[in-house]
């Protein structure tokens, strides 16, 4: 072994030892996944101009929600916001052949995979 470590004021900055070594590169990888998980997130929100999603063509349509978790929503969107949020009117919760009314959702939007409109959408310039 080398010569003994200096006490430092900060005794987080001491020499790890190997099983210190490992953990705290697992604790690195995870920070690491951690903030590229949030980057992407955020990306999914934000169009690459980093402005809000473009729904407004999607307004007072019907459309077909997929979140995650394998779950599936259908309804009239009635608003949004810059992090795809929706706000979502005649809402029915769609599980298989089962069908549950539940209203008006506000659905947050890093759940959302994809949206679909079921009717016809004007083309927006």
């Amino acid at each position: 072994m080398g010569p003994p470590l200096k006490q430092t004021p900060f005794p987080f900055l001491k020499k790890p030892d190997r099983s210190e070594i490992s953990l705290a590169r697992v604790f690195a990888v995870v920070d690491s996944v951690s903030q590229n998980l949030t980057l992407s997130l955020k990306f999914l929100a934000m169009s690459r101009s980093g402005q809000p999603p473009d729904l407004k063509k999607y307004m007072d349509k019907k459309l077909q929600i997929k979140l995650n978790a394998n779950r599936m929503v259908v309804g009239t969107l009635r608003g949004f916001d810059q992090f795809m949020n929706l706000v979502v009117d005649n809402t029915v919760e769609v599980n298989g052949n089962e069908k549950n009314e539940i209203g008006m959702v506000v659905i947050r939007g890093n759940s959302v995979v994809t949206v679909e409109a079921l009717e016809p959408v004007a083309k927006m310039q």
